[in-house]
């Protein structure tokens, strides 16, 4: 009984096969107005191209140009460039100092010329002597320069009553560059070099002339060693202005 029904099943397989083949085929009406689709036999279209962009590693994608990575985002200033984070106070202009000029050179009113003389124990000698000189007599200060550009500045006391005499005193700083220069002096007469000052003392007396002119005596005693005791004295005085 059972090899009977084989048959019958095989054929009705058979017709099961048959049908779901022609059902999954379209029509030929089909397949004339679209002969391109792919159950007709068409090639697959490429995928749309914001496809690849948004998956680009996929297969179907590897023929397409690369995709240039997404740029960055605008930063918080590219999009809100007034706001004041984005604009902070500029810094004021650096202003240049001018250069610091040096002050000019003192002018002098009265010119004093004369005779030096130094002596020590085995030297004497007497050679020519300049000096150029300011002085206030409301201030009481003074300045003065040698031939040799040294500067002497110090304060005036009156002397005597008749107003016409005041001492000169130099301040700490002159009254070493004076010594120096007495010293020096004394080490080219000597011929010896002179050594260190280990004392000194000076008196500057300014005298106001009748007609118009001034005079100035100088003494200094300094004592240096490489040369002992050593005396200058100057008499200068100034030519009378003319009338």
């Amino acid at each position: 009984m059972l090899y009977r029904l084989l048959p019958a099943f095989a054929a009705a397989l058979l017709l099961s096969l048959s049908a779901v083949g022609a059902s999954a085929r379209p029509s030929r009406e089909f397949c004339e107005e679209n002969p391109e689709s792919p159950p007709c036999g068409g090639a697959i279209e490429d995928p749309p191209i914001d496809f690849c962009e948004l998956h680009p590693t996929s297969p179907i994608c590897d023929d397409l140009p690369p995709v240039d990575p997404p740029e960055d985002p605008p930063s918080f200033c590219d999009r809100f460039p007034t706001s004041p984070l984005c604009n902070p106070e500029e810094e004021p202009p650096v202003v240049e100092e001018p250069p610091v000029e040096e002050p000019p050179a003192p002018t002098f009113a009265h010119e004093l010329s004369g005779s030096a003389k130094v002596k020590g124990d085995d030297f004497k000698t007497s050679q020519p002597y300049t000096l150029q000189l300011n002085f206030d007599t409301s201030a009481l200060t003074f300045l003065a320069m040698d031939s040799d550009g040294t500067l002497y500045s110090g304060n005036l006391a009156p002397k005597g009553k008749k107003g016409n005499k005041f001492s000169l005193f130099l301040d700490d700083g002159s009254s070493d560059a004076l010594s120096a220069d007495v010293a020096a002096r004394a080490a080219v007469a000597s011929g010896r070099a002179a050594g260190s000052v280990l004392g000194e003392s000076s008196k500057l007396t300014l005298k106001l002339q009748d007609d118009g002119s001034i005079s100035l005596k100088i003494k200094s005693e300094v004592l240096a060693s490489g040369l002992g005791e050593v005396v200058f004295k100057a008499n200068l005085t100034e030519a009378p202005a003319p009338q």
